[in-house]
């Protein structure tokens, strides 16, 4: 595992980028100079890419684009995670990718466990100053799309599920109540939705929730024993919101790419999350690629969402 500690004065700084779509199309210097204005303005320890960083079927080449991003944010030194999202594999063997991550000096992506469903299943733990874990980041695999199911998407499985309980079970043993988990997945949850019907929210829900096709039990492995705090997610390029279920702050990233769809008035960005050792918690923003915080607007539950059920 990768040795990541907090800052001496106690603080750990993670930027979730996502939906990048980095292709042939011609936008990528856009979507790269809003990474650097991020890693330039919020100083982040750990970068989380999650999810549909590269879009094949829009490259003659994806390899050429994947060494690109390796090449990228290699160069500033600093970690960073990768977390599959629905395109990336598209017409693209996983072992492609992982290979092309394998040349990175700072990627922290790992394979995960090969009797389980999808790549890239893992957790990174962050060590406070004194030596304890005081965070866990985990990468969880919802796969593509799937068939018979409403949303038309896949989903995070049993198995999954399973290795996720016991790695954090043990990962937690004795100072749990201490832990901030964080989980990254590509495709929302089904209570990503629930919560945006029965929750006060913050953000932007700008189209529908293209939610994981169904829900095996991972939400309640989430909640119990505390083992998650916040569980962030991209896929959908215009929401951003966030809200609190059962213990859990179910939150969006913000699409961070310009060669895919946006909305006209709605920037793109990157969301920041701020840690702090010996508090189970955090603080989150999310950064304009002007260089200023989105507004986070209020929202009353009405029992209302656009969402596949």
């Amino acid at each position: 595992m990768a040795n990541l500690r907090f800052r001496d004065d106690g603080t750990y700084t993670i930027a979730q980028i996502t939906d990048t779509h980095f292709s042939d199309r011609p936008h990528n210097p856009e979507t790269y100079a809003l990474c650097d204005l991020v890693i330039r303005l919020d100083s982040p320890d750990l970068v989380v890419l999650s999810g549909d960083i590269v879009h094949p079927a829009w490259s003659a080449d994806p390899l050429v684009h994947w060494r690109d991003v390796v090449a990228f944010f290699d160069g500033y030194a600093i970690p960073w995670m990768f977390v599959y999202g629905n395109h990336d594999p598209e017409g693209l063997p996983h072992d492609s990718i992982d290979e092309v991550l394998a040349t990175s000096r700072h990627c922290l992506y790992e394979r995960g466990p090969e009797d389980l469903f999808g790549r890239g299943n893992y957790v990174v733990p962050i060590r406070t100053p004194d030596d304890r874990i005081g965070a866990l980041v985990w990468s969880l695999d919802s796969g593509m799309g799937a068939e018979g199911v409403p949303s038309g998407y896949d989903w995070v499985k049993e198995d999954q599920i399973a290795w996720f309980r016991r790695e954090a079970d043990r990962l937690m043993e004795g100072t749990g109540e201490r832990i901030t988990g964080l989980a990254f997945i590509h495709t929302p949850l089904q209570q990503h939705v629930t919560v945006w019907q029965t929750q006060r929210c913050s953000g932007y829900m700008y189209e529908k929730v293209c939610v994981q096709g169904k829900d095996v039990g991972l939400f309640r492995a989430f909640c119990k024993r505390r083992r998650i705090r916040a569980c962030f997610v991209g896929h959908d390029h215009v929401n951003d919101y966030e809200g609190s279920l059962d213990g859990v702050d179910l939150c969006y990233g913000r699409g961070s790419g310009y060669n895919c769809y946006g909305r006209d008035g709605y920037r793109k960005g990157a969301r920041i999350i701020r840690l702090e050792a010996g508090a189970r918690g955090y603080r989150s923003y999310i950064r304009l690629d002007d260089g200023s915080l989105a507004e986070r607007p209020p929202h009353e539950p009405d029992g209302t969402a656009v969402g596949f059920p």
